[in-house]
C-alpha cells in the first residue's frame, strides 16, 4: 500500500513538471504522436501461444506507426525502461528484435504491475512532451496484482491521460480471464481507447485490419490438413492502387502464396510485393497491381486459417445528379465514374443497374458509353440507358455494378434518384351554341393539376389550338377562372373565333419547369359544337336601266313656300309623331331579339323556389333587357345580388363573389360568369339548389325565406 501511495504521488509530481512544458509543432501544424507499446512479460511466459500472439502484436504495432516516435517498454513486477526511437527506423529494427527475443524466451515468471507500467509510460510521455493523440499499447493478459482497492485506484489513474489527451489501449492475449477482460475494459473505454481480444483467429483478424487500416472481404475461412492447399482467384479492376492479402493463422506452418495474372509467383523477395510475417500474421500487399485474375494459394496447418482480400481504387461510380424524373414517363438514367473527380473513359466497360421503385418492383438495364441509346457522346465516362420510369412518386434505390467485357473483376456502389408525378392537363368541352359570324365563343375549359391537386400557371406557359371540321386551325385565347393575386390560375376558359360550323376539337400543350426540370404535358382533345349564322345584309333597290340613247325624264321640283308661320306647328308634330313611330319599331326589334327567361330553380326537396318564365318586369326596363333577371326583380333568386342572362347560346350565371358567402357550381368554387346548364347544381350559404330547363312533378311553390321559428 504504501509502495502504491509512493508511487502517485510520483506521477503528480511529474504532471506537475512537464503541465507547462513546451511543445514541438512541425512546420505544417502537425505534431506526430509518440506511439509506447508496453509488453507483459509476465504474461507472455504463460504459454507459447500468448508468446507468438504478443509477437504478432508487437510487430504490426510497430510496422503500422506513421512517423513520430515509437517507443518499447516491457514490464512484469516492475516497470522496465522505456526507449524510443523514430518509426521505421534501423534503431527501432534492432530494438525490437531484442524485445521479440525476451517475448520467444518466456524466461520472465514474474508478476503484472498495470499500474507501475501506466506511471512509467506517464513519465515518459510527459517528459517526451507528447502531442495529443499520442496512445499506450498495453499488450497483457493479467489484471493488477493486489487488492481490488488498487485496481479502482489504476481505473482512476486513466484520468491523467485523459487530460493530457493521450489513449490507452489494451491487446488482450488468449490466456486473459473474463475478469481480466472486464478489468482491462475498463480502464481503456475510461480513457478513449479501444481493447482487442485476441483469443480467437476472428478476433485477431479485427485486431490486424483496425491496425493496418485494411477494409479486406473473408475469402477463405477453412481448416486445411497439414500440407494441403486451397486457391482462391481475386479479380482486379484496371486503375485498382493497392492490393492486400492478408492470413491469420495459427501456427508458423500454415503460408499463402500470391500469383500474378501471369502465374508469376511473389515472393518475400520480389520488389513489387511488401511483406509482413510474424507467427500469426501474414501479410502481402502490392502497390498498382496488374489488372486481371490474381490468386491466393493457402497452405494449411491442420488448424483453422482466415484469408482477407482488400482491394483500393480510386475509381467511384454513382448516378449523375438531376433533378426528380416524371413518373411514367421516358427518361435517361445516367452514371458516370470518376477518378479523383474527373469522369473516366473505360473503354469496353459497362454498368448493370438494378433500380427499385419505390412500390419495390425492380428491374435491370445495361447502360453504356457508346455514344448510343440514350448516351450523349462516346467515351465522356457518363454511362447512359433510356428507360421507363416507374410510376410510383418517391425514392428509387439503385445498385450499380461497373464491369468490362476483358476482366472479371467489377466496382459496385448503392445511390438512388426520384420520381415525381408532374402536372397534367384535363380538356372539357364547353356547352357552345349559335353565334354570330366573327364573334368569340368559350369552345373548352382548361385545368392543371398534379395528381388531385389544382397546380397554378400562367397562361403564357400554355398554348390552346382550335381546329374546325375541315382542319382549318385557329389559336385560342386564354382566360383565367378566378386568377389568383399573382396572375397564375389552374382553370382557363378558351375562347375562340370560328370560321365556320360544326364541332370545334380543342388541344392544348403546358410548356413549364417543375421541381427543376423542363417539361411539356398535353391533354386530350375536347369538341364542342358552335353554329355560325350569317349576318343580315342591306336590300338594295335598283332602279331599271334606260338605253344610252335616252335620258332620264327631268322631274319639276316646285319649292315649298311657307307662306304663315301657322304651317310651323303640323310640320314639326308630323315630324315628332314619324320618330315616335321609329323609336317604337325599335322597341319591337329589341324585344324581338331578347329571349324569354325559362326554366324552373328547385331546392335539394326537388321543390320549385322560382319560376323564372313567370318573373315579369314592367316598363321601360322590362322591354329593354327581358332575358335578364336580378335579384330585386325575383326576391325568391337563392344566390342575393345575382343576375340570371338568357341568350341564344344559353342560360348565364353572373355573381358579384365579393361578400363573406361563397357559391359552387356542381361542387366547383363559382366564377362571375357560369354558365347554368339543364340540372345544374347551385350550392349557396349551406342550401343546395338546382336549375332544370323544364318542369318537374314537384310540391308547390315556395318561399326561399325561412319562416320565423313558432313562439
Amino acid at each position: 500500500m504504501r509502495r502504491l501511495q509512493v508511487i502517485l504521488i510520483g506521477v503528480a509530481l511529474i504532471a506537475m513538471a512537464f503541465a507547462v512544458a513546451p511543445r514541438t509543432i512541425s512546420a505544417d501544424d502537425h505534431e506526430p504522436g509518440v506511439r509506447l507499446i508496453a509488453v507483459d512479460l509476465g504474461s507472455t511466459s504463460f504459454s507459447e501461444k500468448d508468446a507468438a500472439i504478443a509477437e504478432t502484436a508487437l510487430r504490426i504495432l510497430v510496422d503500422s506507426a506513421d512517423g513520430g516516435a515509437v517507443a518499447l517498454m516491457p514490464y512484469s513486477d516492475e516497470a522496465g525502461t522505456v526507449t524510443g526511437h523514430p518509426a521505421a527506423s534501423s534503431d527501432l529494427d534492432n530494438a525490437v528484435s531484442t524485445l521479440v527475443q525476451r517475448v520467444a524466451g518466456r524466461v520472465e515468471n514474474g508478476g503484472s504491475d498495470q499500474f507501475a507500467a501506466l506511471a512509467s509510460a506517464f513519465g515518459y510521455l510527459s517528459g517526451e512532451s507528447a502531442p495529443v493523440g499520442s496512445e499506450i499499447f498495453l499488450i497483457t493478459g493479467r489484471m493488477q496484482d493486489g487488492s481490488q482497492q488498487d485496481r479502482d485506484r489504476i481505473i482512476g489513474f486513466a484520468d491523467l491521460f485523459i487530460a493530457e489527451g493521450w489513449r490507452i489501449n489494451a491487446v488482450m492475449l488468449p490466456s486473459a480471464t473474463n475478469q481480466t477482460r472486464e478489468f482491462l475494459s475498463s480502464i481503456v473505454e475510461r480513457a478513449s481507447g479501444r481493447w482487442d481480444d485476441t483469443g480467437t483467429l476472428s478476433g485477431m483478424d479485427i485486431f490486424a485490419n483496425n491496425v493496418l487500416e485494411l477494409d479486406g472481404s473473408l475469402v477463405l475461412n477453412i481448416a486445411l490438413r497439414s500440407g494441403n492447399t486451397a486457391v482462391q482467384a481475386i479479380e482486379v479492376a484496371p486503375e485498382s492502387t493497392r492490393l492486400s492479402v492478408a492470413m491469420v493463422r495459427n501456427s508458423t506452418q500454415a503460408s499463402i502464396d500470391l500469383f500474378d495474372p501471369h502465374g508469376v509467383q511473389l515472393g518475400a523477395t520480389s520488389n513489387a510485393a511488401r511483406f509482413i510475417t510474424t507467427p500469426n500474421l501474414l501479410v502481402a500487399t502490392i502497390n498498382f497491381p496488374e489488372p486481371g485474375t490474381w490468386s491466393l494459394r493457402a497452405t494449411g496447418d491442420g488448424l483453422p486459417i482466415m484469408a482477407s482480400v482488400d482491394l483500393r481504387s480510386p475509381l467511384k461510380l454513382e448516378l449523375v445528379d438531376q433533378p426528380p424524373l416524371q413518373a411514367g414517363q421516358q427518361s435517361v438514367l445516367m452514371a458516370v465514374a470518376t477518378l479523383n473527380g474527373e469522369p473516366l473513359w473505360l473503354p469496353g466497360a459497362v454498368v448493370m443497374a438494378t433500380v427499385k421503385s419505390p412500390g419495390g418492383a425492380s428491374v435491370v438495364y445495361s447502360l453504356n458509353d457508346n455514344g448510343e441509346g440514350g448516351d450523349a457522346l462516346l467515351g465522356d465516362g457518363v454511362f447512359s440507358v433510356v428507360f421507363q420510369a416507374s410510376r410510383d412518386q418517391g425514392f428509387n434505390d439503385v445498385e450499380l455494378e461497373l464491369g468490362w467485357d476483358n476482366y472479371g473483376a467489377s466496382i459496385k456502389a448503392v445511390d438512388s434518384f426520384q420520381t415525381e408525378v408532374f402536372p397534367t392537363l384535363r380538356i372539357e368541352p364547353s356547352i357552345g351554341g349559335a353565334i354570330e359570324a366573327g364573334l368569340e365563343i368559350v369552345v373548352g375549359t382548361i385545368e392543371v393539376r398534379v395528381g388531385e391537386y389544382p397546380y397554378p400557371v400562367t397562361a403564357s406557359a400554355l398554348t390552346a389550338v382550335v381546329t374546325g371540321p375541315t382542319g382549318e386551325t385557329v389559336t385560342g385565347s386564354l382566360r383565367p377562372i378566378d386568377a389568383l393575386d399573382d396572375g397564375t390560375g389552374w382553370k382557363f376558359e378558351v375562347l375562340a373565333t370560328p370560321s365556320e360550323s360544326g364541332p370545334q376539337t380543342v388541344t392544348a400543350e403546358l410548356s413549364a419547369e417543375y421541381v427543376g426540370r423542363r417539361f411539356n404535358a398535353s391533354g386530350p382533345t375536347a369538341q364542342t359544337p358552335v353554329t355560325l349564322n350569317a349576318p343580315a345584309l342591306p336590300v338594295t333597290l335598283n332602279a331599271p336601266a334606260l338605253p344610252a340613247s335616252e335620258s332620264a325624264p327631268e322631274i319639276p321640283v316646285t319649292p315649298i313656300e311657307i307662306e304663315d308661320e301657322s304651317l310651323l306647328i303640323p310640320v314639326i308634330g308630323s315630324v315628332l309623331i314619324g320618330l315616335l313611330i321609329l323609336f317604337g319599331i325599335s322597341l319591337f326589334v329589341i324585344a324581338r331579339r331578347q329571349v324569354t327567361p325559362y326554366g324552373y330553380i328547385y331546392d335539394d326537396r326537388q321543390r320549385i323556389v322560382l319560376d323564372l318564365s313567370a318573373a315579369r318586369r314592367g316598363g321601360l326596363k322590362g322591354l329593354m333587357s327581358r332575358g335578364v333577371i336580378s335579384y330585386a326583380e325575383a326576391p325568391d333568386l337563392p344566390v342575393p345580388g345575382a343576375r340570371i342572362v338568357f341568350k341564344r347560346s344559353g342560360v348565364e350565371l353572373r355573381y358579384d363573389n365579393s361578400g363573406n358567402a361563397t357559391m359552387r357550381i356542381d361542387g366547383k368554387p363559382a366564377a362571375r360568369v357560369v354558365e347554368l346548364r339543364d340540372g345544374s347544381r347551385i350550392g349557396f350559404a349551406g342550401r343546395l339548389f338546382e336549375f332544370s330547363a323544364s318542369r318537374r312533378r314537384s310540391l308547390p311553390v315556395v318561399s326561399a325565406t325561412p319562416e320565423p321559428a313558432a313562439g
